[in-house]
């Protein structure tokens, strides 16, 4: 006895019961662009999955993880409580971090000194990317 599109009915130990069963789900194609394969992850197909290189690609320096640099951010941060760029333009914003002037891969002597530091808030500091 059918009951519905989902379910069918089966016996189990003499009494009736319901299974559900999932409908199938159109696919849907790639996305990219004029590709008709379907998607199978992140709407991508398998021909055309971003490819990335984990073992190359970092997502920043470990100096950033160490306890010298959380430490001396904080120093910094504390005595430069606003961002110094938007204080040059008039506004009073808090600082969320700290900037390096000259970059930690350029000079590595430079990194923790203060003179070498800013401190900025998150829409400043995507200017400097």
């Amino acid at each position: 006895m059918l009951l519905c599109s989902y379910f069918r009915s089966g016996r189990t130990r003499g009494r009736e019961s319901l299974e559900y069963t999932m409908p199938n789900l159109v696919s849907r194609p790639c996305n990219r662009n004029r590709c008709p394969n379907a998607q199978v992850v992140n709407g991508y197909c398998v021909a055309h999955q971003p490819k990335r290189d984990y073992k190359t690609e970092r997502r920043s320096d470990p100096f950033y993880s160490t306890g010298r640099w959380t430490r001396a951010s904080l120093r910094y941060r504390r005595k430069h409580p606003l961002c110094q760029d938007c204080l040059l333009r008039g506004r009073t914003t808090p600082a969320d971090l700290v900037h390096h002037i000259i970059g930690v891969k350029e000079s590595k002597a430079d990194r923790l000194k203060a003179e070498n530091l800013r401190s900025l808030c998150i829409s400043c500091h995507a200017k400097y990317r």
